[in-house]
């Protein structure tokens, strides 16, 4: 029988946030190249979004390669109790299942894999409605050429930021059968939590973009 523990993130942003909103297109009302996903006047974090980075950012300090594991050489050597758990928490589907079989691996490890993810990511929503008055913290980017050292023509762009200072919420939702599994994916996602701490979000990282800081991460009672 399964349970279901909800927990609460809250988290802030410390310098400007852009995860573009794909269904914006730029006109001559709306000037901005790229604009932060915005819905009833708040700002959204898109669960896909959070829950990439956090995958990346697990897969990466654990040497465990890409995180679609589509390429055989991602795979880890040796497939711990850890390895197996962060596929559980995140995910990673038929790309694992496919190069287990290929390597001969999957009968032995089938009995490891819960298919699909244990773990649930919901939107993360602004706690303050957007000041209508200014809206956004605007930024702008431009591409140089290496050679001659000038912008490249046409390469000025205008970014629609989430202001930095901005609060979110939301809930991520576990799926567990026992205390120690519940308590195993708790860890990995707390430890790729503090590792958001010092990376980012969207789109800007290299030029100090989407910085944020974890301000709480508890169970719902």
């Amino acid at each position: 029988m399964f349970k279901i523990a909800k927990f609460k993130l809250g988290l802030e942003t410390t310098s400007p946030l852009l995860i573009p909103d794909t269904s914006y297109t730029k006109s001559l009302l709306h000037s901005y190249d790229l604009i932060a996903i915005q819905k009833d006047s708040k700002y959204i974090i898109p669960a896909t979004s959070l829950k990439g980075k956090l995958k990346y950012l697990f897969a990466i300090k654990h040497g465990f390669g890409g995180t679609s594991l589509k390429d055989l050489e991602e795979l880890p050597a040796t497939l711990t109790d850890v390895f197996f758990n962060w596929v559980n928490v995140f995910g990673c589907g038929a790309d694992l299942m496919m190069n287990l079989s290929k390597k001969g691996k999957l009968e032995a490890v089938k009995s490891k894999l819960k298919i699909p993810a244990r773990v649930f990511f919901n939107d993360l929503v602004s706690t303050k409605e957007i000041n209508k008055e200014a809206p956004f913290e605007n930024k702008t980017s431009v591409s140089i050429d290496r050679f001659s050292l000038k912008a490249n023509d046409g390469s000025l762009l205008q970014f629609a930021c989430v202001p930095r200072n901005t609060p979110f919420e939301g809930v991520i939702e576990i799926l567990y059968k026992n205390d120690e599994e519940l308590k195993s994916y708790v860890a990995i996602l707390k430890e790729s939590l503090e590792m958001l701490n010092t990376d980012y979000l969207g789109r800007g990282g290299s030029r100090g973009m989407g910085r944020v800081k974890v301000l709480s991460f508890s169970k719902e009672e």
